[in-house]
This record gives structure tokens, sequence and C-alpha cells, in this order.
């Protein structure tokens, strides 16, 4: 969960639907119900900040956020 007063207009974040969880980014923010519009690729929909999670830092979603992956000679990433 993020805390509300956390989160931004431009966020992308990890929105748990219950039965499945969409990538999306925070389109809207109701700030008397506490509620974070989130665009996904199918809908856009609102949900409550413990429905909302950062993005888990991995090579594929930094590939889906267009990050480049780049081997240095020195075998850093």
């Amino acid at each position: 969960m993020i805390d509300f007063n956390q989160i931004k207009i431009g966020d992308y974040v990890l929105a748990d639907s219950g039965d499945q969880k969409w990538n999306g980014e925070v389109i809207e923010l109701n700030h008397d119900d506490k509620q974070i519009c989130v665009e996904t690729e199918v809908q856009s929909f609102w949900y409550d900040p413990e429905d909302i999670y950062p993005i888990p830092i991995t090579d594929e979603s930094l590939i889906k956020l267009n990050f480049v992956r780049e081997e240095e000679p020195d075998g850093t990433v």
C-alpha cells in the first residue's frame, strides 16, 4: 500500500482489483473520498489507497517503462 498523501498524478502504480493486478498511471485524485483513478491498458477505474502498490523494480517492469538494458564491459548493468 502507498500512503494517499504520497501519490501524485502521473505516478505509475500497481492497482489491485481483487481478482487481478494492473499496472497503470494515476490520472486523477479525489481528496475528499481519498480515492485514486488509475488508467490501465483496459480502462480507468477508481481505487482506494489500500489497493494501490508500488511497481516492483524488475527487468520486465523497467522495460515496460521504456528503460533500455545496457551491459557495461565491467559487468554492471
